[in-house]
């Protein structure tokens, strides 16, 4: 909220981000079309979603009117932030989140005093001025020292880190992104439990090949341990072993990969 009464003077929109994918698409592009600066995703426990990783990457977002059959597209300039407790966050939306934690030590956070400010909205409000000034006068001091990029990175908005983490260096703020790759591990429930499902495998295995099939008799005689699945009783589990395979295929889980093999 401080951050929005910031950059644009009003609280930010909160919404409940959705599990469903096709209801995840309708709340995104609603927000798109009604002109919203910044989203607040609240409670947002699990971070995953197609519509949102795409959208965090699209300059330009397209859909199908709500309620109709006419496509819209829209200029994609608005801040998506989430908050949630011990977040998780799923499948290609690791490379596309900037992680801020809070760490209180207590178990009472909402029971804590003697802040700086403890009003902060009411303070932000009343020196929104100096704080914007504040903000600009950090871009550019950048400006004027020409530029400088900083060393880090981040896929997909290598420019961005660039910038932000040289005006965040030049102002005496090092190690923008620092923490990023040990909360990104972190984050994912399963990355450890597939680094050793696949670790196994290369060393029953080696380099040679293996089917669904010789997997699955693996499992059932509790020689070999899945990743959590959800098991569809009206599928074989050599199927629902294809299954859970395609979905990590390609992927590096630590110093392994898992690939089809060519025929």
């Amino acid at each position: 909220t401080t951050m929005s009464l910031i950059a644009s003077g009003s609280p930010p929109s909160l919404m409940e981000l959705p599990s469903d994918s096709e209801e995840q698409r309708k709340k995104i592009t609603t927000a798109l079309l009604a002109g919203s600066d910044v989203i607040v995703w609240d409670e947002s426990h699990v971070i995953a979603g197609r519509t949102l990783a795409m959208i965090l990457t699209a300059e330009e977002y397209s859909d199908r009117l709500l309620g109709g059959n006419k496509m819209i597209s829209v200029r994609n300039r608005f801040t998506q932030v989430a908050l949630g407790n011990n977040v998780q966050v799923w499948g290609d939306m690791k490379r596309r989140v900037v992680a801020s934690r809070l760490e209180p030590d207590t178990g009472h956070p909402e029971q804590r005093s003697g802040f700086r400010h403890p009003n902060l909205l009411q303070w932000t409000r009343k020196n929104r001025g100096e704080l914007l000034g504040a903000v600009l006068t950090i871009w550019r001091a950048w400006i004027a020292a020409g530029r400088p990029m900083a060393k880090c990175t981040m896929g997909s908005f290598e420019r961005w880190a660039g910038a932000v983490g040289g005006a965040l260096n030049h102002a005496g703020i090092p190690d923008f992104l620092g923490n990023s790759s040990e909360w990104v591990d972190d984050s994912d429930p399963d990355a450890d439990s597939w680094e050793l499902h696949l670790a196994t495998l290369r060393s029953l295995y080696e380099t040679g090949k293996f089917t669904t099939q010789d997997i699955a008799g693996r499992v059932d005689a509790k020689t070999l341990a899945l990743p959590y699945f959800k098991h569809d009783p009206d599928k074989s589990m050599p199927t629902v072993i294809g299954n859970l395979y395609r979905s990590v295929r390609g992927k590096w889980h630590g110093n392994f990969r898992l690939d089809v093999s060519p025929r």
